[in-house]
């Protein structure tokens, strides 16, 4: 997706600050488990709402990573992040990061595996990069199933259709 617009940077924030999106950091957190010193990446951090939050929960011993691969959410996220020395934004797709296997103790992809178009080589790299015994967490929108409820129902498909069409994968289960 294209965040270069102020309107679509707008609306981004606006529903990772919702309550709802703080709920959901929240229970990623705790599924999480998170212990000072710990190694945590955010794949499609955005704007860096979770990754600013997974440094404060590693400690100063600790790092969170976060991964993006818009310009503009990175410099979204690095003005949030700004005021944490253990965190670190890349700009890059997934694929072409390089890190240690075995490095890290949990990764995060929240709404973000859909976008993905080589899904079993990143599942694999994230397999890789992870401790044993270590978390992985996702979060994806089930396509066929979630809908706009706008008082026009004819604007509400378009929309649907329009968010719906550019993902690779429109099915992924929770894990």
């Amino acid at each position: 997706m294209d965040f270069s617009k102020k309107s679509s940077s707008q609306i981004r924030r606006k529903m990772a600050d919702s309550i709802q999106g703080k709920n959901r950091r929240n229970q990623v957190l705790n599924y999480l488990a998170i212990e000072n010193g710990h190694s945590i990446l955010d794949l499609g951090c955005g704007g860096g709402h979770l990754v600013h939050e997974i440094a404060l929960s590693v400690g100063p011993s600790g790092k969170a990573f976060g991964i993006d691969p818009s310009k503009d959410q990175i410099k979204s996220a690095y003005n949030r992040c700004s005021n944490l020395d253990n965190a670190q934004l890349i700009c890059s797709s997934f694929a072409d990061i390089s890190m240690d296997n075995g490095t890290l103790n949990g990764i995060c992809a929240i709404q973000s595996l859909e976008y993905i178009e080589d899904l079993e080589q990143t599942l694999s790299k994230i397999n890789r990069l992870l401790k044993t015994n270590s978390k992985f967490i996702n979060v994806s929108v089930l396509w066929d199933h979630w809908r706009f409820h706008g008082p026009e129902k004819q604007l509400n498909n378009l929309m649907h259709e329009a968010f719906r069409t550019h993902c690779f994968h429109q099915m992924l289960p929770l894990s």
